[in-house]
């Protein structure tokens, strides 16, 4: 029986993109909702502080 082996992040080249965005599908969604949400929480604080 043969381990699986693990992708070792973006610059593992043994594995294709495709593979990649399998692997780590969850941490970019994550990274890029993050920002969003922060940026639309901090701007609703702002507009409630200016009005």
């Amino acid at each position: 029986m043969g381990k699986q082996e693990t992708i070792k992040g973006i610059l593992d080249t043994r594995y294709s993109f495709g593979q990649w965005t399998n692997e780590f599908w969850a941490n970019i969604v994550v990274l890029a909702a993050v920002p969003i949400i922060l940026f639309t929480l901090s701007f609703i604080a702002f507009l409630r502080k200016d009005i």
